[in-house]
């Protein structure tokens, strides 16, 4: 690190910040370059939100999800060990479901589930 002679403390202290910053900015557009998104949003009858979970189970018991919207396409290999997040929600304008699954290189520990869903 090299300091300007003739900065004062407070040019010194900014110069520093910008500095932090700058690296903090190439650290997250390096991350970015090395992350590939597909994904899809759309309203669609039951029977195909359906059709498509049934896919996605699927594709986990074969250990290979394969997405593909039409432009752009990822295949992900899910692990024995896998996140699950459920979470329902209730408002007066209208209901959500939302499911995320997420796997690492390196299992953590597994726990025991104690979600229940179900038709009644």
């Amino acid at each position: 690190m090299t300091v300007s002679k003739g900065l004062s403390k407070q040019e010194r202290k900014e110069e520093k910040r910008r500095r932090k910053q700058e690296r903090k900015s190439q650290r997250h557009e390096k991350k970015l370059a090395a992350r590939r998104d597909v994904s899809y949003t759309g309203l669609l009858e039951t029977s195909s939100v359906v059709q498509i979970l049934e896919e996605i189970v699927a594709s986990l018991k074969s250990g290979q999800v394969k997405v593909d919207n039409g432009e752009d396409q990822l295949t992900l290999q899910p692990r024995d060990v896998v996140q699950l997040k459920v979470t329902a929600t209730q408002t007066h304008k209208g209901e959500r479901l939302r499911m995320q699954l997420k796997w690492q290189s390196e299992p953590g520990d597994v726990a025991e589930s104690e979600l229940k869903i179900s038709t009644d």
